[in-house]
């Protein structure tokens, strides 16, 4: 979106509102516990779901996209690369690209620290069908 420039008064809000929305239950009844087996229940769930798409022909492939800055601070800490993305790719056993793994997918403008600016977006997918036609994913 056009107001979602760098700098832009909206693009802070953003930034303000992933600060909210990332931050751990503060409901005392909210257990590590619990937080481990929705976890875990959102693993299943995928794995169910893509099994499903997966046999009536539809191909899968992992995509996690950039994000900086605090909303990379907030994903490190709340949600450790090791225990979600790497779990689900294990169990889902598709091709998978993460940010981290590969340098075409970097270097990129995030004006709210989550999603692409326009012009970045339109580089970003052509560098990625490239990198899937390399690999013979497309």
């Amino acid at each position: 979106m056009p107001q979602v420039t760098k700098g832009s008064s909206y693009a802070k809000e953003v930034i303000d509102f992933w600060s909210v929305v990332f931050q751990p239950p503060k409901d005392p009844n909210v257990t590590p516990e619990m937080i481990e087996g929705n976890r875990i229940s959102i693993i299943d769930k995928s794995v169910q779901l893509l099994s499903t798409f997966k046999a009536r022909g539809g191909k899968v492939i992992m995509v996690r996209c950039p994000s900086q800055n605090r909303v990379r601070e907030i994903e490190a800490t709340y949600f450790p690369r090791a225990k979600y993305w790497d779990e689900l790719v294990k169990a889902i056993g598709s091709p998978s690209y993460h940010f981290e793994d590969h340098e075409f997918m970097n270097g990129y403008e995030l004006p709210e620290l989550a999603h692409l600016a326009t012009e970045d977006a339109k580089t970003f997918t052509k560098a990625f069908l490239d990198q899937l036609k390399e690999d013979n994913l497309f």
